[in-house]
């Protein structure tokens, strides 16, 4: 297999993890938002600021593994890696970490 098929390959799989990670972050801040409870004008500005940090990971990731180059493969590993996390694991790891916060507060 070529070399520069190798490295595709790795960098679709990397972005598959990154995507997971990225579902995972997203639940947390779910959580986060769940048992905060903030006002309307306050989880606006949670939401800018948690997706405007998201997407400054997203792009340095990108410039880290691919050297800045945009790729429809890229796109496809971090869609299908959030997809998977949501519907394989997700609920899952609310319930845990919900579990673990019910038990610390209460």
């Amino acid at each position: 297999m070529d070399s520069s098929v190798q490295s595709q390959i790795y960098m679709f799989l990397t972005t598959l993890v990154c995507g997971m990670s990225i579902g995972a972050i997203y639940d947390f801040y779910r959580l986060f938002r769940y048992y905060s409870k903030p006002k309307r004008v306050i989880t606006f500005i949670e939401d800018l600021i948690f997706w405007l940090l998201l997407s400054i990971i997203i792009i340095l990731f990108i410039n880290k593994i691919n050297e800045g180059e945009f790729r429809a493969y890229i796109f496809l590993g971090f869609t299908i890696g959030i997809f998977l996390y949501s519907r394989l694991l997700s609920k899952y790891v609310i319930k845990f970490i919900s579990s673990i916060i019910n038990f610390i507060i209460f």
